[in-house]
């Protein structure tokens, strides 16, 4: 073999011993990435699933008084529409409905009431 043979094999294999480095460094580099995003993904089901199940657990109580609702003694000239719209969310639900509630946890027969007269007011969801 002839000197400039020898020094072409040794380029070329020198050239493709580069380029097998070169795409294992890229296969490399692609697999972390692959991995970082896998990992990526679980850390945002994980994180996901802990703000998921915080506010489930922030919306069960153990306070008995949330079910089974809370006293309100009736102050003079008080009525049952205005102590109803002002306990409740009165925007979400008809006012009449929750008066009906009340009335019938507190088993009223009209809405008439008096001063010092103690009210359930009922959980309603």
């Amino acid at each position: 073999m002839s000197r400039g043979a020898t020094a072409f094999s040794s380029a070329s294999q020198a050239g493709s011993s580069a380029a097998a480095q070169r795409a294992h460094r890229d296969r490399a580099r692609r697999h972390r990435r692959a991995a970082g995003l896998i990992r990526l993904a679980i850390l945002l089901l994980v994180l996901a699933a802990a703000i998921w199940t915080s506010a489930r657990v922030a919306h069960a109580t153990a306070d008995a008084s949330a079910f089974n609702g809370v006293i309100h003694f009736v102050q003079p000239g008080e009525t049952l529409w205005g102590i109803v719209t002002a306990e409740y969310d009165a925007g979400r639900r008809d006012v009449r409905e929750l008066i009906y509630y009340v009335e019938r946890r507190n088993q009223l027969h009209s809405a008439d009431l008096h001063p010092g007269q103690r009210l359930i007011l009922p959980y309603v969801e």
